[in-house]
């Protein structure tokens, strides 16, 4: 059995190696922001939800945004 010596072994490429095209890393890129934003988007509209006090029962703001002071009359 012939035994491997360490100049056998090729070493992949430390950095992955660019697309072809400048076009497929635009839209790599593109992608990947629109996601970021939704994730964003959702993660402020569940923060919203979750500490507005929304309920299936009262839909409105839970009273978050009534004035402090009330007028008279």
């Amino acid at each position: 059995m012939a035994r491997r010596s360490a100049e056998d072994y090729v070493r992949p490429p430390l950095v992955p190696r660019e697309p072809r095209s400048p076009a497929v890393a635009a839209w790599r890129f593109r992608a990947g922001a629109v996601l970021l934003l939704a994730l964003l988007t959702l993660a402020v509209i569940w923060l919203f939800l979750h500490f507005s006090g929304v309920t299936a029962e009262d839909p409105g703001l839970g009273g978050a945004l009534t004035p402090a002071v009330r007028p008279a009359g």
